[in-house]
């Protein structure tokens, strides 16, 4: 899943690139820093205003209570890549469960079956010790599981849109006439 966001740029930097036919590498290159360099504003913001409720609070509807830290210190920006005319950038995660608490999810999981296993203890000389015993039975179960999306990529995008778009203007800008940021 994805999320795309609209950036409506200056009139100059339309005027740019209305005038260059095609775009120019210094252009691509220049686009591709700014969207690095607003990404990782961006994933800074994700984190500290949606990714930090308190461990102790309550479920929050826009983000996510810090547990572990595991989804928080995910969060990542991929450097910006010059595809022919697209510059294609991405803030993303590779914990599991990142998708689900994105955009929610709803629906059955079936559990694979497992075999259960009958453990004992037994005191030897006061100290207590498992014993296996034998195998309980064969157990699969389907849990009904609904999670309401929190959007907090989504919300953090919107939230700096118009950073985005004044930060890859300028960069157009600057690359057509050819002068240094």
């Amino acid at each position: 899943m994805s999320t795309t966001i609209k950036i409506q740029l200056t009139p100059e930097a339309e005027q740019a690139i209305r005038e260059s036919k095609t775009l120019p590498f210094r252009i691509s290159a220049g686009i591709a820093g700014a969207l690095d360099k607003e990404n990782q504003l961006t994933v800074s913001l994700i984190q500290s205003k949606y990714l930090s409720f308190s461990k102790g609070g309550p479920v929050n509807p826009i983000g996510c209570r810090v547990i572990s830290n595991r989804l928080r210190g995910s969060l990542r920006a991929s450097p910006a890549t010059i595809q022919g005319n697209a510059i294609v950038s991405a803030i993303g995660s590779n914990v599991k469960y990142a998708a689900a608490q994105e955009f929610g999810f709803e629906g059955d999981e079936t559990v694979s079956p497992h075999t259960r296993k009958n453990v004992k203890l037994q005191t030897v000389f006061g100290k207590r010790r498992k014993i296996r015993g034998g195998d309980i039975g064969v157990r699969s179960y389907t849990r009904h599981m609904k999670l309401a999306g929190r959007g907090f990529v989504r919300r953090g995008l919107a939230d700096r849109t118009a950073n985005y778009t004044a930060s890859i203007s300028a960069a157009i800008v600057t690359a057509w006439k050819g002068t240094t940021p």
